[in-house]
């Protein structure tokens, strides 16, 4: 990849272009989350082009200096529109930009770092359509998401691209937590994944290097496989992807009646309560039969979470209560007898 490179000067001028509208948006024109998730987003589409377009008459031992290459250039694509938006925060005033800085860092600096990796293995390991099977790869890693955000109650997610999506929720602020960070060094795992099998390849192909830098090559690529599967198998006590199942075990306590599976934190005031919570549930439930004439076939599921930070940490909506239509059921925070959105939220399952 070169400055000047007909395909780079026209990403640059995209990104310029894509700073300054995004200066110009509500949401968008100050450094904040949704500025950098934008980047990370556009970025894992751009870079990978430009750098699976670059692996061509490669010669093993020039694989890191291309990686650098394409890293440095495909980074210099987003400092421009970082160099908009710092000049913006002389007419918008930014809340707290040093923050802002750091999600520059953690969403589109290592979703950058994450593409170009990946452009660089799908461009040495098959010489025919590469950029496509990069595109298959995003495919079947969003559809996987797409399916927990589906069918299990986590309304947020984290992926290697746009890094961190908070969901269809209402919370004032989003922050750095330590699921983010936790998520963005799985994303550096992963690059280092595609780097080093990328590498593999390389060598594989070359008749130069022993076979004891093959093995040594291939220790590290077990290490760095190993760090991601553990990252994977501790996913929900991360709260980076949690499913159903861990945050029923997770909570701990169940009371099965009638009409209702209610779960809940074991050894809480909710736990203390959970008489007068069936009763406050069954009633709403008789209430709704009424009105309605109609009554779920099955039981509805009814998730209690002692407090707006347990219930974040879960499912992603800290004060919000939803529904889970896949699930048959409701996620609501404790709160006082009678509880004030039970009725709503369960009428929304007696209508879907």
């Amino acid at each position: 990849m070169h400055f000047n490179t007909l395909g780079y000067r026209i990403s640059l001028a995209c990104f310029a272009v894509l700073g300054l509208v995004l200066a110009n948006l509500s949401l968008t024109n100050l450094l904040g989350f949704e500025f950098c998730a934008i980047l990370a987003l556009v970025i894992s589409f751009v870079a990978p082009y430009l750098t699976i377009r670059q692996v061509k008459g490669y010669q093993w031992p020039q694989l890191w200096v291309l990686f650098g290459r394409s890293f440095g250039l495909s980074s210099i694509l987003l400092l421009i529109p970082l160099f908009i938006i710092t000049l913006n925060a002389l007419r918008i005033k930014n809340c707290d930009f040093g923050e802002g800085l750091l999600f520059f860092i953690l969403l589109p600096l290592i979703s950058c770092l994450h593409s170009v990796s990946a452009g660089l293995f799908f461009g040495v390991q098959f010489r025919r359509y590469a950029y496509l099977k990069y595109l298959g790869y995003l495919v079947v890693s969003y559809s996987l998401l797409l399916w927990n955000i589906i069918f299990d109650p986590p309304v947020f997610a984290y992926h290697a691209t746009f890094g961190y999506f908070p969901g269809p929720i209402y919370d004032e602020k989003i922050s750095i937590t330590s699921s983010l960070l936790w998520a963005r060094g799985t994303t550096i795992t992963l690059s280092l994944i595609f780097l080093c099998s990328a590498h593999l390849t390389v060598k594989l192909q070359s008749r130069q290097p022993t076979e004891r830098r093959k093995r040594k090559t291939v220790a590290l690529l077990i290490g760095l496989v190993s760090i991601f599967l553990i990252i994977y198998q501790f996913r929900g006590d991360l709260a980076i992807r949690p499913t159903r199942s861990y945050i029923e075990k997770k909570l701990g306590g169940k009371r099965e009646t009638d009409h209702f599976l209610i779960f809940y934190q074991t050894d809480s005031i909710v736990e203390r309560e959970i008489d007068a919570i069936i009763t406050d549930h069954e009633f709403r439930y008789a209430q709704l039969t009424s009105y309605l004439q109609t009554q779920p076939k099955k039981k509805i599921r009814s998730y209690i979470y002692t407090n707006a930070n347990q219930k974040k940490r879960l499912m992603g909506a800290r004060y919000t209560a939803i529904e889970d239509p896949w699930g048959h059921g409701f996620h609501i925070n404790y709160d006082t007898f009678p509880h004030p959105v039970l009725k709503h939220e369960m009428a929304h399952v007696f209508t879907t």
